[in-house]
């Protein structure tokens, strides 16, 4: 290029046309390589549209046209690069292109690019392996945390299957008597276990003829003709949950639910997920 354009002027058509061939043959990864070998990275883009530039030019050379207004000192620019290249090829080897005359190094094409002996392509191969290691990281950290949710789920379904047999609570429909501070009042018992019971009154009574039971009252419990002591544990206008005072026995619990009008089956209630939170933080 500094021999067809010496004078600032258009080149003579042979000599645009080994131009147009060099800049067609050069590899742009090559290149960005072998600036980056020198320190000049950074010049890549402004090399580029020079020869982009130079490409346009040359293009049609049975057509000269006018050259840009700039185009001496980005021809003086691009020289200073590949001046400067040219001046450290210590850190560059040539694969298929070797040395041409007179012992300078030359840019490899397509058919032959540049190997660097040190540098950017491990960079490049490190980083790739390093965001490599970080998304296998990742992705263990993922794999352990759905299974640790797996075993709180599966923890929790053992644990309160365990409760459940082991407490005898059951589903059921045992006629009671809730003998309220002189006060009797029928209703059913729907669940029941060792601790406790959940009993529906039965008719259903007017607000008014209910006693004033808040939780923590205790009353007495007639089931069969046998009294259990027990205190609330939630009220409403037609329910009571009840902790016995005295655990049940087993065999205390089996007799009571011989006495269910309906079937008897275990509670699986407190299978349900949505009792988790519930349960552990004491209100399930």
């Amino acid at each position: 290029m500094q021999h067809g354009f010496a004078n600032g002027t258009q080149a003579d058509k042979p000599t645009l046309i080994q131009i147009n061939n060099l800049i067609s043959e050069l590899d742009n990864d090559a290149l960005l390589a072998v600036l980056r070998q020198s320190g000049q990275g950074n010049k890549f883009g402004s090399l580029r549209h020079f020869l982009t530039v130079m490409k346009f030019i040359t293009h049609r050379p049975e057509m000269p046209g006018t050259l840009p207004l700039t185009f001496s000192d980005d021809l003086a620019q691009a020289s200073s690069i590949v001046s400067k290249v040219c001046s450290d090829r210590s850190s560059l080897a040539v694969i298929g292109g070797g040395q041409q005359g007179g012992g300078q190094s030359t840019l490899g094409t397509r058919s032959g690019s540049w190997q660097q002996r040190s540098g950017w392509i491990r960079d490049i191969n490190a980083e790739i392996e390093r965001h490599r290691d970080q998304l296998r990281v990742l992705g263990y950290v993922v794999i352990w945390l759905v299974l640790a949710l797996l075993f709180a789920v599966a923890g929790h379904y053992t644990v309160m299957a365990l409760r459940i047999v082991y407490r005898g609570r059951s589903v059921c429909d045992v006629p009671v008597t809730l003998d309220v501070m002189g006060d009797r009042f029928d209703g059913r018992i729907t669940v029941i276990g060792k601790l406790g019971c959940q009993v529906f009154l039965s008719p259903i009574y007017d607000a008014q003829d209910l006693p004033d039971i808040s939780r923590g009252t205790y009353l007495n419990v007639v089931i069969d003709g046998q009294t259990q002591n027990a205190k609330t544990l939630m009220e409403s206008t037609d329910v009571y949950r009840l902790l016995f005072s005295t655990p049940l026995t087993r065999k205390k619990l089996k007799q009571i639910l011989a006495t269910s009008i309906g079937p008897v089956r275990y509670d699986l209630k407190l299978l349900n997920l949505k009792m988790l939170d519930g349960y552990y933080v004491g209100t399930g």
